[in-house]
């Protein structure tokens, strides 16, 4: 022990090394979970930096895919060994983005899976070290952990990606995936991600296409965007948030209502709400009859006090005016 009560480091390490020092082969059923409790404590009570031994992270990292290191949700509880699972995670990415790597095949392929399963149980929080490993990797964009760190990034803290995107220059983005470049400053640049998205197999197409919606302002992006998010009950809030803050044409936004009205017939008042606040006046009849209102006409629509409550509540007034002016017509008809 040193003088602050801490193992020496390199001692640390020599025990890190021998706690699961046992032959996978031969022990596939060896329950490891008391000793990676044990590998933790000795890991909190060791002076720091201290880097884990690569047989240490290999034989973790199989014990928590092999079961034999069980039910880390209960084991992640105890702050010392999240405490170690994260710092077994940063050594995977380390590992990965490493010049000159000679791990196998297999070997980043259980990397990749033990940080995707840990991420969300670790609620790991991915530093500026980790990033800028990701940024001067040659092959960010292909590499299987900086895609499941990128996605988690964009699920958990879209901010990260955000600052990111601006320690970026437009010189280095052909090296960024498309969850970075959605957030980037420049219009070009998030057209060109969003069009990789829109015709490459990007994993998660869906979730980025929601995360353009809720933060661009381009209307072209927006557009882009719209004709490509699944067209259900689930995306009807978000398309009506993108309906208001268009500031030109909100066709492609209204079509998209329609869309999902088609295939699931659900929120009709709603949908019906935001077609007469936004439509263009040659329009409204043709959208209104196209989600069932006969003739096109709101005053026959049975759910028109529906209609109106959404109308006030989220205070579309112009859709207001609309029954008004169509109101007054009939009278004097």
């Amino acid at each position: 022990m040193t003088s602050s009560n801490k193992i020496d480091s390199n001692l640390g390490r020599k025990i890190l090394k021998s706690i699961l020092n046992f032959d996978q082969s031969e022990e596939p059923n060896l329950d490891q979970s008391d000793s990676f409790k044990v590998a933790a404590l000795v890991y909190s009570s060791t002076q720091l930096p201290v880097e884990l031994p690569a047989k240490f992270v290999d034989l973790a990292i199989s014990g928590f895919l092999g079961d034999r290191i069980k039910e880390p949700e209960v084991l992640l509880k105890n702050k010392k060994v999240k405490k170690l699972v994260t710092k077994l995670i940063e050594a995977a990415v380390t590992s990965s983005f490493n010049t000159g790597n000679d791990q196998s095949e297999v070997t980043n392929q259980n990397y990749a899976t033990f940080i995707k399963a840990m991420l969300p149980l670790a609620d790991f929080e991915i530093d500026d070290v980790i990033i800028q490993k990701l940024l001067e990797s040659n092959d960010v964009i292909e590499n299987n952990i900086s895609k499941i760190i990128f996605s988690y990034l964009e699920e958990k803290d879209s901010n990260i990606l955000k600052r990111l995107s601006d320690w970026s220059k437009l010189d280095q983005v052909t090296n960024l995936p498309p969850e970075v470049l959605i957030y980037h400053d420049e219009p070009e640049v998030r057209l060109a991600a969003i069009n990789k998205i829109k015709t490459g197999s990007t994993t998660g197409s869906q979730r980025l296409f929601r995360s353009i919606l809720k933060n661009d302002s381009s209307n072209k992006i927006l557009e882009i965007a719209l004709g490509q998010i699944d067209k259900n009950s689930q995306n009807i809030s978000l398309i009506c948030d993108v309906i208001n803050k268009m500031d030109q044409s909100r066709d492609s936004g209204l079509n998209a209502l329609i869309e999902c009205h088609v295939i699931e017939k659900y929120d009709t008042a709603k949908i019906a709400a935001y077609i007469i606040t936004y439509a263009n006046d040659n329009h409204v009849t043709q959208y209104l009859q196209k989600i069932g209102i006969a003739g096109g006409q709101i005053l026959k629509f049975s759910n028109l006090n529906d209609v109106i409550k959404i109308i006030q509540n989220q205070k579309l007034f112009s859709g207001l005016k609309y029954i008004l002016k169509v109101s007054l017509i009939k009278i004097f008809l």
